[in-house]
């Protein structure tokens, strides 16, 4: 008799592990879910420098930004004339439209709206109209967002995967490039600094190159897809990695810098992740 219940018993168990068809398989990667929604982050790149009794007050501006954006502002900071600065700033002054003077600054490279002091389409505008323009390019739909997730490899170099869901074709031709920008440095010379000043958002490296890698957001079978890209050797050396963070940024190519604008931009803790936002 209890052969038979046993034989039972294990019936009902086999049969319970049977797949039915109303089973389904539970995605583990949140990198290959499709996001409901996209939201256009912004990328704020402003010239500077320590000689400027204006920076520290900007830079209180930046922080408040970052943290009521709900850190989805993104700042880079291009230091001019001072120890920060590296090769990279007097390129991309010239990238972003050649206007000289500090406390000046993009917003995703778009042209400057409802400017208080006759700025309007100006790429690089003065502090008091950054907010404005940051913000109402925070409630812009973009046609792609971008989840990131790093590694930190053996040789002191970043591995970055890269993911990209297109929502909509994005007819000019595009470029990814990645920065490195370091929070939490102390100031050697600005001018008029408080106690408890520190420069954050310090642009350190750009990588590839200057320009970026060619990424094809124009074909319409890509609407709706994720597309993963890969990049190594991102050099980690002149970092400190625990307060430096990647920027990743996907921009429109052009002979004419009024014609650059950012398409989205993501960012995240080196090592770390920053899925969908």
């Amino acid at each position: 008799m209890k052969k038979y219940i046993l034989l039972i018993l294990v019936s009902i168990s086999f049969l319970s592990c049977e797949k039915s068809d109303n089973d389904f398989v539970i995605e583990n990667n949140p990198f290959t879910i499709f996001p409901t929604t996209i939201s256009r982050n912004v990328m704020l790149e402003n010239f500077c420098g320590e000689w400027s009794d204006d920076n520290e007050r900007a830079s209180r501006l930046l922080d408040s930004m970052y943290v009521n954006s709900g850190y989805r502002i993104f700042p880079v900071k291009f230091h001019d004339n001072d120890w920060l600065e590296t090769g990279y700033t007097s390129y991309q002054r010239e990238f972003l439209g050649g206007l000289g003077g500090v406390s000046i600054g993009s917003t995703n490279r778009e042209p400057a709206k409802s400017t208080t002091n006759n700025e309007n389409n100006y790429i690089l505008m003065s502090s008091n109209n950054w907010s404005y323009n940051a913000f109402l390019q925070l409630n812009e739909t973009p046609p792609l967002g971008i989840a990131l997730n790093t590694k930190i490899n053996d040789n002191n170099t970043l591995s970055v995967d890269l993911y990209v869901a297109q929502t909509a074709v994005v007819t000019e031709t595009t470029r990814v490039l990645f920065y490195l920008v370091e929070n939490n440095i102390d100031p050697i010379f600005q001018k008029n600094a408080s106690d408890n000043f520190k420069h954050n958002y310090v642009f350190k490296s750009s990588f590839p190159d200057q320009v970026g890698e060619l990424i094809n957001q124009q074909s319409p079978t890509n609407n709706g897809t994720i597309k993963k890209l890969t990049f190594n050797g991102i050099n980690l050396s002149q970092v400190n990695v625990a307060s430096t963070k990647l920027v990743a940024f996907i921009y429109k190519e052009s002979d004419d810098y009024t014609k650059r604008q950012v398409v989205n931009v993501q960012s995240c803790n080196i090592g770390g992740a920053r899925i969908w936002q």
